[in-house]
């Protein structure tokens, strides 16, 4: 993989990542400072808070997640073994790294991974 693709390629995990980050410190905030509770509720009320504060959880979780496989993304880049599936070690296509950028197999380990329902690698 060329220089420039390699940089094409740390510049988009990069943006991803700045644009997930802060939203942790403010969920953090936004449930910290709730003054949800406080009022009294009917049940609906109640049962509408609660399903917004746990959507904004799984949003939080979620993002943390992609978070931990863009550094993952990263750090390979910077060692050199970005693009170079983990599971058989030949090169993940371009395309593949287009369309998934933190993927770590090529889609021919994908596909037999799929097929033993082995799903944890992207």
């Amino acid at each position: 993989m060329t220089a420039e693709t390699l940089l094409h390629f740390k510049e988009i995990l990069t943006r991803r990542l700045e644009r997930i980050q802060p939203g942790f410190s403010e969920l953090i905030s936004t449930l910290r400072d709730s003054k949800d509770y406080e009022e009294p509720m009917d049940v609906m009320d109640l049962t509408a808070t609660r399903c917004a504060r746990d959507l904004m959880i799984e949003i939080h979780r979620h993002d943390r997640l992609a978070a931990v496989e863009i550094r993952g993304a990263l750090r390979r880049i910077a060692a050199g073994s970005f693009g170079i599936c983990e599971e058989c070690g030949d090169e993940i296509g371009v395309e593949r790294l287009k369309a998934q950028p933190i993927t770590r197999v090529c889609i021919e380990c994908r596909k037999r991974m799929e097929a033993f329902g082995r799903l944890d690698v992207a």
